[in-house]
């Protein structure tokens, strides 16, 4: 985390190491899919090392604090999913 404040949030830097495994999602989990008109918008806020994304913007502080508290190794909240899972799907579409 940045030292000093800069609009209002304390910019977060993350480095990250990507591993194959397998992992069980728990209900309410959301599948973003990148097959979609705004795919590199969603990949540029997702990215832990975006620049102006979502991690480096505070949004995943709790989930990274969270982990740094109990010692276990900080397991980034957000996937990349080798293939789409065969799960119920339910389409959000924004309001307004």
């Amino acid at each position: 985390r940045a030292d000093r404040v800069f609009q209002g949030q304390k910019e977060v830097k993350v480095a990250v190491e990507t591993v194959q495994g397998q992992e069980a999602f728990p209900a309410g989990s959301f599948i973003v899919s990148l097959h979609q008109a705004k795919a590199a918008l969603v990949f540029y806020l997702l990215e832990p090392q975006s620049d102006d994304g979502l991690t480096t913007w505070n949004y995943f502080d709790e989930e990274l604090d969270k982990a740094n508290k109990d010692g276990s190794a900080i397991i980034f909240p957000v996937y990349r999913l080798a293939r789409i899972p065969s799960v119920p799907k339910e389409t959000i579409k924004p309001q307004g």
